[in-house]
């Protein structure tokens, strides 16, 4: 329920083209679309069940298409991992928090033609 919040809440830039929003709930498609473009800021689920996630933050740090791309880690009950992330957010995902982590986004709307 909070991850529906928290791409709700993402989707409003998105639908003002102030940027893109890719999603995706399992680890083999989320690497497929880290493949796909180069994201300014990735959530990671650091509960991901049957994942080695810092495997996967290990990856997406020396990827030379994600090594800029800040790495921001979602934990359950604040129960925090110890992986290499540039921000940990806490579940429930608050919108505040969300901003806190991710700093401030590039406006791609300036780039539309």
């Amino acid at each position: 329920e909070d991850a529906f919040a928290a791409r709700a809440k993402a989707a409003e830039g998105d639908a003002k083209g102030a940027w893109k929003l890719e999603h995706t709930d399992n680890a083999f498609d989320g690497g497929r679309l880290l493949a796909s473009f180069r994201p300014h800021v990735v959530f990671l689920d650091l509960g991901l069940p049957g994942v080695d996630i810092r495997r996967v933050a290990e990856s997406i740090r020396h990827d030379p298409a994600t090594q800029h791309s800040r790495l921001v880690g979602i934990a359950a009950d604040g129960a925090l991992q110890r992986v290499d992330v540039d921000a940990t957010i806490a579940r429930p995902i608050a919108a505040r928090e969300v901003k806190r982590a991710t700093g401030p986004l590039p406006d791609l709307s300036k780039f539309r033609r």
